[in-house]
């Protein structure tokens, strides 16, 4: 069971009563967050127009298991597990991630080492900035397609708000818009949009961590 106390602390924050910072402040707690490293940014498609995001993703390593307090709304379990666990569930449908999650696993997965992920987002990554990652997405007929930057498939200078016509390629296998293009950033979705496909032949972006593992920089 929560403590009253906790429930209160992340229902404060959750409702916009209190600020991060305030609590902090209150209850003397200073966050970790000098070891706390930028990842990468995230855009909810305009096909989902309704309710849209922009959601940083953040690094950090720790020593220890903490104690996690489900905030209840936007998180309501936990486990830990490794990428590649966590990628095989999902595979198999026992559990669901967002795209964005299946693919910040998906390139963390090619990593074993945490000093060396830790060393690479603070010495490599800190200065380089994140592309903001807005997937467009097309309705193939085996699926659905979420094309990123630098895919064939991703509209030239896109403004992140512009709607597209996702019926587009309706009458095309996810296969075939593979086969005819020549450059490939995206995820293949299937079912109940579980990621099934990560493709990406080309650098990637800002020097980051390959879809694919092709981490000739990393080291």
């Amino acid at each position: 069971m929560l403590q009253a106390s906790e429930r209160l602390l992340s229902k404060s924050v959750h409702d916009g009563v209190e600020q991060f910072r305030e609590i902090c402040e209150r209850t003397r707690i200073v966050p970790d967050v000098f070891n706390l490293y930028e990842w990468s940014t995230w855009i909810t498609p305009t096909i989902l127009h309704k309710k849209r995001f922009e959601t940083a993703f953040y690094l950090i390593a720790l020593d220890a298991l903490p104690k996690v307090v489900p905030e209840g709304s936007e998180v309501q379990q936990y486990f830990w597990d490794t990428p590649a666990n966590l990628l095989e569930a999902h595979n198999s449908e026992r559990i669901w991630l967002t795209p964005p999650q299946a693919y910040e696993l998906k390139r963390l997965s090619y990593v074993h080492d945490i000093e060396q992920v830790v060393s690479f987002a603070r010495n490599k990554r800190f200065a380089k900035g994140t592309t903001p990652l807005c997937p467009v997405a097309f309705t193939a007929a085996d699926g659905v397609v979420l094309a990123l930057p630098g895919d064939s498939l991703y509209p030239a200078n896109y403004d992140l708000v512009t709607e597209h016509n996702a019926h587009e390629y309706v009458h095309q296998t996810m296969e075939e818009l593979r086969r005819n293009v020549t450059l490939l950033h995206r995820l293949e979705l299937v079912g109940k949009l579980h990621t099934k496909g990560y493709y990406q032949n080309q650098p990637a972006l800002d020097d980051h961590l390959h879809l694919t593992g092709e981490n000739r920089n990393f080291t």
